[in-house]
């Protein structure tokens, strides 16, 4: 909430161009948390497909 806050204001004082660069700060945030769960997902999609191939082969 206080980063809620703190967005509004600065869409009081200086408009838009301040609040799109909070935005732009979250996303440069957010961007690496995402590729780190697509990269632990694909780990996980990868190692039962081993398993699998361990299973046919048996």
């Amino acid at each position: 909430m206080l980063f809620y806050n703190w967005a509004l204001q600065a869409t009081d004082q200086q408009g838009v161009i301040l609040t799109s660069y909070y935005a732009l700060q979250v996303l440069m945030a957010i961007i690496p948390l995402v590729f780190l769960r697509l990269s632990m997902s694909t780990r996980i999609t990868v190692q039962p497909a081993e398993g699998d191939s361990d299973m046919q082969s048996l």
